[in-house]
């Protein structure tokens, strides 16, 4: 019965996943009848909106750094976690705040879906390389988790990423040294 362990994280994976897409980004059907896009940030999310400024739109469900992304994400959620997507635009992005890099680290041991080795992840604004670990894939989807070293600000947060219809080395050498993050 120990076979059943991944496939239901599997599956609460996936269906945490179709509902943040209708919530977040479905944002323009639901959106414009909740007018979500005036919805102001929580206070659980606060690190986060500090932390990477460059990436998030001022209001939740806003649009974010690129035209297309919007970002959003339940308020209770712990630890605190903002989503971001778009509806015509990949890949999808997670950021976590764990509150420390031990917490990171501890939350990546008890990923059993991390099936690679770690790999370097070169990002032009940090002089040391940031750690991608590959996670198993869901159908054609690349699905990688990285952090950041262990002497940044950053370091407590964990960016999640899935790309549908590209591989793992897409994700770590295209789009992430293309993230508008600092230091």
């Amino acid at each position: 019965m120990t076979w059943l362990r991944p496939i239901a994280a599997i599956c609460a994976v996936s269906a945490t996943i179709a509902a943040l897409t209708l919530v977040v980004w479905n944002r323009e059907a639901v959106g414009t009848w909740l007018d979500l896009d005036t919805v102001p940030w929580g206070s659980a999310e606060q690190e986060i909106l500090r932390a990477f400024p460059e990436l998030m739109p001022d209001r939740k469900f806003g649009d974010a750094w690129q035209t297309g992304y919007h970002c959003g994400g339940p308020e209770s959620q712990s630890p605190p976690k903002i989503v971001c997507g778009g509806e015509t635009v990949d890949p999808y992005l997670t950021i976590t705040d764990f509150g420390s890099r031990d917490a990171v680290l501890h939350h990546i041991g008890l990923e059993s879906h991390a099936v690679w080795p770690d790999r370097p992840v070169g990002h032009p604004s940090f002089p040391q390389p940031l750690t991608g670990t590959p996670r198993m894939r869901l159908d054609d989807t690349a699905r990688v988790l990285v952090r950041f070293p262990a002497n940044s600000t950053k370091s407590r947060f964990l960016l999640e990423i899935s790309w549908p219809h590209h591989s793992e080395d897409d994700v770590f050498d295209q789009w992430v040294p293309n993230l508008p993050i600092r230091p």
